[in-house]
């Protein structure tokens, strides 16, 4: 469940409404699965699922390429290709923790027409959860809709799109969009694709900036770190945060993950999106107007909430 706020004229962050705790991060590599609150009899299937995830997230964390692509359907090869893309465009991101969350007691129900196309197939909830080293304190999650086959006996993944149609769609990220690359300042870090490799670096030292305006005025009781995405297009935008409704006059919004629903609860994720198009058309000036009030989003977020008023927040 999504919780869309209002960022000022047109802005808008989605906040996932959690029920559960996240893991801390420690800074330490991690590969995991994470034990659901509503584990199941399921008995082989599950636990065989369990290690096939645990395999994959373990492949993601050590960029082993051929063990990643082992625990998809050998029988799929444009869904081999996405993810021998998916693997190869994580390569440099700085991932300190990348886990999948099991669910079996939540799953697609039977279809006929997913037999005669998969055979043997199982789509329980998994939700995928992952943090950023030296910037993330908590991982945030994203909720995968993954389609599993058995093949000879083993498990594997067949799809992640299967259910679009009835509105369970797999939440995308800025490297499922191609590869990605860094640009790093003192305080913030800027994921882009190779074609925004020359704005991510000066967008790497206007965020350094404004970080240094917005403490000078809320005071140091915050990360002082910020991560932003550079998509492409406004179209990538849009499927990097599909929650915040028309993004396509926007220049830029703070987007993050709420836990603890129904409390001013801790947000993890934080997430400044810039919107190519738009951004681009503004000057230095603009440019600088608009980083300060995401940034500012981003310091005064352990003090705002669901519960506090949009035009307070603003």
């Amino acid at each position: 469940m999504f919780l869309a706020v209002q960022l000022g004229a047109g802005l808008t962050a989605a906040f996932e409404l959690q029920d559960h705790d996240a893991a801390p991060v420690a800074g330490a590599v991690r590969a995991a699965v994470l034990p659901a609150p509503a584990r199941s009899v399921l008995g082989d299937r599950t636990s065989q699922v369990e290690a096939l995830l645990a395999a994959r997230a373990a492949a993601v964390l050590h960029q082993d390429r051929a063990a990643f692509l082992a625990t998809v359907d050998p029988t799929q090869a444009r869904f081999q290709r996405r993810q021998a893309q998916l693997i190869e465009a994580l390569r440099k991101v700085p991932l300190a923790i990348w886990t999948y969350e099991i669910d079996p007691a939540i799953q697609r129900p039977a279809s006929l027409e997913l037999d005669r196309l998969r055979g043997s197939w199982w789509a329980p909830s998994v939700r995928l959860r992952y943090s950023l080293a030296g910037f993330d304190r908590e991982p945030t999650a994203q909720q995968q809709w993954l389609t599993f086959v058995q093949r000879g006996g083993r498990w594997f993944i067949a799809a992640d799109d299967d259910f679009v149609a009835s509105g369970h769609v797999t939440e995308r990220d800025l490297w499922d969009g191609g590869p990605v690359l860094l640009a790093r300042g003192a305080s913030c870090l800027v994921l882009a694709h190779p074609a925004g490799q020359s704005r991510a670096a000066s967008l790497a030292a206007e965020c350094d900036s404004a970080v240094v305006r917005v403490t000078a005025v809320w005071g140091r009781a915050w990360s002082q770190r910020v991560v932003m995405l550079l998509p492409e297009t406004t179209a990538e935008l849009a499927r990097v945060v599909p929650d915040a409704g028309d993004v396509s006059q926007i220049a830029a919004l703070a987007t993050a993950e709420l836990l603890h629903p129904g409390t001013n609860g801790q947000a993890v994720g934080d997430r400044v999106v810039i919107n190519p198009a738009t951004f681009e058309q503004l000057g230095p000036v603009g440019r600088r107007v608009v980083l300060t009030h995401e940034v500012t989003h981003v310091a005064s977020r352990a003090a705002t909430g669901p519960q506090t008023p949009a035009w307070l927040v603003e």
